[in-house]
């Protein structure tokens, strides 16, 4: 509504007319209004129900050459949010004390039970865009519940845009991590995933093999098949 709008109210034996703008500018003399612009993400997936991260903020640290870039770490979550799923029963407690944490202190770890197939984790970065070229890992460690527990993963560019998987296959990432860690993942004890960024960030879009530069948001799939599956997650980083 304009501020210059007149605005009729009906009253006994006829209207009452009222200026918008000389209203305001009696009960809200000398005041400055700002308006809150919200951001929103490039897409509009509904996230699942999640616990509040013990952290949830931008790494300020300068990047140094070499040093690892924590997405999770001693219980501090240091991306933007997750768009997990399959919801609404799958839930992500990133403060979860259920288990010791991978370093074998008494920091929280990431809890995530999926409530149905084929379910993920799926992490997404401050912004919704962060520039990895100078890592060339992704690493991370997995405790699974179950026994003969396989996970995937692949990525997102920005607008939940799939990439483009190489001539003659179907996907643009690992099904199956075992060939970057243990392999067979060991019930009740921390399993370490460290993943070339050439393996899941590779596009062929243009026809030709491009690694991205920008990742938009990861998954960590469950591939069991399972109708509901429980893991847990650790010290989760961009490496070299």
């Amino acid at each position: 509504m304009a501020s210059n709008t007149n605005v009729t109210i009906p009253v006994t034996g006829g209207v009452l007319t009222l200026n918008v703008s000389s209203l305001m500018s009696v009960l809200f003399a000398g005041a400055t209004f700002t308006p809150t612009v919200v951001a929103t993400p490039p897409s509009n997936t509904t996230p699942v129900v999640n616990t509040t991260p013990v952290s949830n903020t931008t790494n300020t640290t300068p990047v140094v050459s070499g040093s690892p870039f924590w997405i999770y770490n001693h219980g501090v979550f240091a991306w933007g949010g997750d768009y997990s799923y399959p919801g609404p029963n799958t839930v992500i407690n990133y403060a979860s004390h259920d288990v010791k944490a991978a370093d074998g202190s008494a920091n929280a770890v990431i809890k995530v039970f999926l409530g149905g197939q084929w379910g993920a984790w799926q992490p997404y970065a401050n912004n919704w865009d962060q520039n990895v070229s100078s890592w060339n890992y992704l690493t991370f460690k997995l405790m699974p519940t179950v026994a003969n527990q396989v996970w995937g993963t692949f990525c997102l560019k920005v607008g939940d845009v799939n990439l483009t998987p190489a001539p003659g296959t179907t996907a643009s990432g690992p099904d199956d991590i075992s060939k970057y860690g243990p392999a067979t993942a060991v019930v009740g004890q921390w399993n370490t995933y460290k993943i070339p960024r050439t393996a899941f960030m590779t596009d062929y879009a243009t026809g030709s093999p491009v690694v991205l530069t920008d990742i938009y948001k990861f998954d960590i799939q469950d591939k069991t098949g399972a109708a509901n599956n429980t893991f847990y997650v650790d010290q989760v980083a961009w490496t070299n």
